[in-house]
């Protein structure tokens, strides 16, 4: 999920888009209007019916809406994050070896 461009993008609701905050470029329109993910900042974006964000380490998202069935896991920092029923939002980076 590094590196890439995709601008243009028209997210209509049930559409999947699975990015991170690191090393992307991506831009267009979502129902809350423009957004974009650029030099480490995820700015409105709408998640919805399994797509997802990674908010990497040293990087942010800025008023994030998490609806029904989206993802999102935040290494980072993140302001305005709404997460909806049924969405799912981890902070902090799991540990597989339970230490």
């Amino acid at each position: 999920m590094d590196g890439g461009t995709a601008t243009g993008v028209d997210k209509k609701a049930g559409g999947k888009l699975i990015v991170s905050t690191n090393a992307l470029e991506v831009s267009g329109t979502n129902s809350k209007g423009q957004f974009s993910i650029k030099d480490g900042v995820s700015k409105n974006y709408e998640l919805d019916d399994g797509s997802g964000l990674i908010v990497m380490e040293d990087t942010q998202a800025i008023d994030t809406i998490l609806d029904e069935h989206a993802t999102m896991q935040s290494l980072g920092k993140d302001t305005g994050t709404r997460v909806q029923a049924n969405a799912v939002y981890d902070l902090g980076r799991s540990d597989q070896n339970g230490s």
